[in-house]
């Protein structure tokens, strides 16, 4: 053999080798495959104490505390030092803080970007997946366009079918899909059926937790579940018959079908059920939230693997809540106060303070959700308290995250921040 052949082998071996080590580098060592966001809307750094104070007690460790980094997070609104949802949301889905009101535009109407778009642009797969509606403010930041104004939620539905391309998408707000009638009063009045136009165009359609446990994922790569007419009902109250999956179980689904993408996946999960009994100072019911949504973290790190980032954030800080059951010095009977109202219905709580609120526990007990018997409570754990709404306030949120290149979210950051964190995994 000729001198030259060698050093040409050898030549051709070091630049093969360096352009691997270049795609390792480049394209392997720096991207996650999957990155899973949970937004736990609500939790605040006060009810995750009372949460893992009550795992503690049960000689548990919440999947929450096996994340490896911790950080602060500032929230503060563009032209408030409080945010509203719209604008809270819209920071972390798009790296960019808005005036209150608006989701995923800015002042002047321009759309933003969003995380969802960008790992679509990426080459990746994409979810989203809530215990609300689809249409809510927070599931809407990450692919809608629209003022946080009421009345767009039809066209929200419409904007999520017909141009997201998110390939997984699972939650509430069926009545939004579907045609207006007698028995879905606010349904389309365009007399669209969006979830036939789902089916026409690709997306495998579920609507019980039952056959969303019976999808093959292997072959499933878009997956349409509309399990509940707006909001899911609290975790707490779920009977053994519901149609309502957990979100536990909704992320495991959605990972399995995402994973199966070379190019790897987003996931977004909102954990919105958490925001609504703890404005409302429900605080049991809160608490089971947070343990559903720890659930879910623990499901999502099983499946998704140790290449994949996790990354677990509050929204927005809300006021600390009032005192659970078990923290309470004194339980007693429910009775009749002089408005006509309950003391408390399934767990000791303030009397009613206005019309709405005694109209609310009027509702509750007539379909049965509650019972004013205390001989026959039906779910006697959460506390159901009528003292005044809690609202956003100035103080930090919070973020964690372990897994894959976890090491970046640390120290304090502002919340419009998290966008180009993630987005430089893709």
């Amino acid at each position: 053999m000729k001198w030259w052949v060698g050093l040409l082998a050898l030549l051709l071996v070091i630049v093969f080798g360096s352009l691997g080590a270049l795609y390792v580098r480049t394209f392997v060592v720096h991207r996650a495959h999957g990155i899973i966001l949970f937004v736990a809307n609500g939790l605040d750094l006060s009810l995750l104490d009372k949460a893992r104070h009550q795992a503690a007690a049960r000689g548990q460790v919440m999947n929450l505390d096996s994340l490896d980094q911790f950080c602060l997070v500032n929230v503060e609104g563009l032209e408030s030092a409080i945010p509203d949802e719209a604008a809270a949301s819209t920071a972390l889905a798009s790296g960019l803080r808005v005036h209150n009101g608006m989701v995923g535009l800015t002042q002047d109407q321009k759309d933003l970007n969003t995380l969802i778009y960008a790992a679509q642009h990426a080459g990746r797969s994409t979810g989203l997946v809530t215990t609300r509606s689809l249409t809510d403010t927070t599931p809407l930041a990450f692919y809608g366009r629209t003022p946080g104004r009421p009345g767009y939620e039809l066209q929200n539905a419409a904007e999520l079918i017909d141009s997201s391309g998110i390939d997984i998408i699972l939650g509430g707000g069926a009545q939004y899909f579907t045609p207006a009638n007698v028995l879905n009063e606010r349904g389309r009045i365009d007399g669209r059926d969006l979830v036939a136009d789902a089916g026409r165009n690709g997306y495998t359609v579920v609507q019980q937790s039952h056959d969303l446990n019976q999808i093959a994922t292997w072959r499933t790569r878009q997956l349409l579940g509309l399990f509940s007419k707006d909001e899911f009902i609290f975790s707490a109250l779920h009977s053994s018959g519901t149609t309502e999956p957990s979100l536990a179980d909704m992320t495991r689904m959605a990972v399995k079908c995402l994973q199966y993408n070379i190019g790897g996946y987003l996931l977004v999960v909102d954990a919105g059920q958490i925001e609504e009994a703890a404005r409302n100072n429900w605080t049991d019911l809160a608490l089971n939230e947070v343990f559903a949504l720890d659930a879910a973290i623990g499901t999502a790190r099983d499946y998704a693997g140790n290449g994949s980032l996790v990354v677990v954030t509050s929204n927005f800080n809300l006021g600390s809540l009032d005192r659970t059951r078990a923290e309470t010095d004194q339980i007693h009977a429910p009775q009749m106060d002089a408005k006509g109202g309950y003391e408390w219905l399934a767990g000791p709580g303030g009397t009613p303070e206005t019309p709405e609120d005694r109209l609310w526990m009027k509702e509750q007990i007539a379909q049965g959700v509650f019972s004013a018997n205390p001989n026959d409570l039906l779910h006697p754990a959460p506390a159901v308290h009528f003292a005044r709404r809690a609202d956003l306030t100035t103080g930090l949120a919070w973020l964690a995250a372990g897994g894959f290149s976890a090491e970046q979210f640390g120290g304090f950051i502002q919340n419009d921040q998290i966008f180009g964190l993630i987005q430089g995994l893709f």
